[in-house]
């Protein structure tokens, strides 16, 4: 606790301030240290209490109504016997010249608002310790000084003069301390405000390009659309206006049919695009033979090339194995890469197709001798609408819409591949290399086939008298798997959606496990697991259940598992993973081995 005694023994602090908020304020931060404390509204108020009784020092607010804070203090030092009461003025004035005025009236302190409570109260036990040496220092001095133009007469004693100055400065260190704490923050401020028009100035630009690539892109539809229907609206009008030759109306009939062939194409590549986009690409996914895939490609693509007089060269390695796939949609890949091929190659010119085993993918890589790709423009090869410029600096020397290496780029990643696009430069060809997951093959074989057979012999009875109910929107996909349980023994009922399910659960038809998609329309298979489980246990509520879906991710699995499944398999399903996994859950697997 701080000693705040003075000759006649008082320990209070004198308050004087108009402002009743402020007051209580400071009367509670000096009570909390110890000091008892006196408030007083305004100067004269004050005086009146100092004569009443005596404090042990003064906090005196400058501007007031009535008597402000220097005729206050001007008062009390004037006065004999109170002039020895140390006075803290408190001013939230900023002018030099307020220093001078304090000095005029005799004040012991300056404290600046807003203040640190911390510095204050340093002031009270800076004043009240040094109050001996105060009352015993030389007496007041006459001192003239030349301030802003006018002459001030101070009458003050050299300790109260110095402790005013010092308490001053010191304000003004702290004044300044916290001014560049200010600039801190405002260069701070001034750098996040730059970083955000920055970023908005990107936004604007990144949306203006966004425009600019939409107008675009819907001059360019609209003129790839164009070009082929003005074809056929001009040779429909000359075969019906006019008597034409055999061989000119046999021309014109190609042109049409060619040109119908460009538009459907390109409306097709729109589709796959939006579809694409909206995650609505599916593939039809079954055995395929890449040899066959490519030849298809090869066969469509050859008069093309021939006309052009490019030749097209082929190469397979006969180790690759069959994979799994959507046969059209990889055949649209190849085709995407070798029309792009023929379109930059020029006459005389090489394209070649090679298929070859590189484990665990099969590696297909389709190379020409043509314009080849620039440095620059190689990462962006892959992108949607994305066009090379020729030399002078033309998007438009070559038709097209610029989708179909974006689609090929869509369209192996939904197999579980990757592409990429290598290139020496312009004018020096160009490389597309697809990888596409190999399956391995599950049957072993040998040459007299006798443990294939066996293991045909086994596998038919693998899930005799299993009763499967299947439950597929897709006719095919349905099919599939009902005629995968009956080839290994088990009893299928197939239904095409989750209210059909439902119905024949509550029949009271017994079935020992339950198949079914996830991605079905309207009801999903997770909502039909979790009304099967809702069902009592007669009608199915504890079925074993296989979930099959196209998605093979680990999340997948996870909300499959957590939705009521047992099992999760993704497509395209193995017909032996199926059998094994149904035979687990319906305890035939154990079955077979005790047997």
């Amino acid at each position: 606790m701080h000693s705040c005694e003075n000759r006649e023994g008082n320990q209070a602090i004198l308050i004087v301030e108009d402002s009743l908020t402020q007051a209580e304020a400071l009367r509670h931060t000096l009570e909390s240290h110890g000091w008892q404390c006196v408030i007083a509204r305004n100067g004269r108020e004050a005086l009146e209490t100092v004569r009443r009784e005596l404090p042990a020092l003064v906090i005196s607010d400058v501007l007031m109504p009535e008597m402000d804070g220097y005729e206050f203090c001007r008062a009390l030092k004037s006065d004999e016997r109170l002039k020895s009461i140390p006075v803290i003025l408190l001013t939230a004035l900023t002018d030099s010249s307020d220093i001078i005025r304090g000095l005029e009236c005799g004040a012991d302190n300056f404290v600046t608002k807003p203040y640190e409570n911390d510095y204050l109260l340093a002031r009270i036990s800076y004043l009240l310790v040094n109050r001996g040496l105060s009352q015993t220092a030389e007496p007041h001095e006459d001192i003239e000084l030349e301030f802003g133009g006018r002459r001030h007469k101070i009458s003050a004693g050299r300790r109260q003069t110095l402790d005013l100055l010092l308490s001053t400065y010191d304000q003004c260190v702290q004044i300044n301390t916290r001014l560049k704490e200010r600039e801190r923050e405002l260069e701070a401020a001034n750098r996040r405000l730059a970083e955000l028009y920055e970023a908005e100035q990107c936004a604007r630009e990144a949306a203006e390009e966004a425009s600019r690539a939409k107008d675009s892109f819907l001059a360019m539809v609209t003129h790839e659309l164009r070009s082929p229907l003005n074809a056929m609206l001009g040779w429909t009008r000359v075969l019906r206006t006019r008597e034409l030759d055999e061989e000119t109306r046999l021309h014109a009939l190609e042109t049409i049919e060619q040109s119908a062939r460009t538009q459907s194409r390109l409306i097709e590549d729109l589709l796959d695009t939006a579809r694409i986009a909206s995650g609505k690409m599916r593939l039809d996914l079954r055995p395929v033979d890449l040899v066959d895939v490519i030849n298809a490609a090869l066969a469509v693509i050859r008069p093309a090339a021939e006309a052009k007089g490019v030749e097209l060269l082929s190469e397979f390695d006969d180790h690759v194995n069959v994979i799994t796939g959507d046969p059209d949609r990889l055949q649209q890949v190849v085709w995407n890469l070798l029309s792009n091929a023929v379109k930059f190659t020029s006459e005389g010119g090489r394209i070649s197709v090679r298929l070859e085993r590189a484990d665990p993918h099969a590696r297909i890589t389709v190379s020409d001798t043509g314009r080849g790709i620039s440095p620059d423009f190689l990462p962006h090869v892959f992108e949607r609408f994305a066009q090379q410029s020729d030399q002078a600096g033309s998007t438009r020397r070559r038709s097209g819409l610029g989708l179909g290496l974006s689609l090929a780029r869509h369209l192996v990643e939904l197999h579980g591949g990757t592409i990429e696009a290598a290139s020496e430069g312009e004018g020096r060809g160009a490389t597309f290399t697809v990888r596409l997951p190999l399956r391995a093959v599950r049957a072993r074989e040998r040459a007299d086939g006798s443990e294939e057979r066996g293991q045909a012999q086994e596998s038919a009875a693998l899930l005799e008298e299993v009763r499967a109910l299947v439950v597929d929107d897709e006719p095919d996909a349905r099919e599939l798997i009902a005629a995968v349980l009956r080839q290994y023994g088990a009893q299928v009922t197939a239904v095409a959606s989750v209210g059909e399910a439902l119905q024949t659960l509550q029949s009271g038809a017994s079935f020992d496990v339950l198949v079914s998609d996830i991605g079905m329309p309207e009801v999903s298979g997770y909502e039909l697991i979790r009304q099967v489980r809702a069902l009592p246990p007669e009608h199915g509520g504890q079925i074993p259940a296989v979930a099959l879906t196209a998605f093979g991710r680990s999340t997948d699995r996870i909300r499959a598992l957590s939705a009521g499944f047992q099992m999760h398999i993704p497509k395209p399903v193995e017909p032996a993973e199926l059998a094994i996994v149904v035979a687990t859950l319906t305890g035939r697997a154990r079955q077979g081995m005790n047997a």
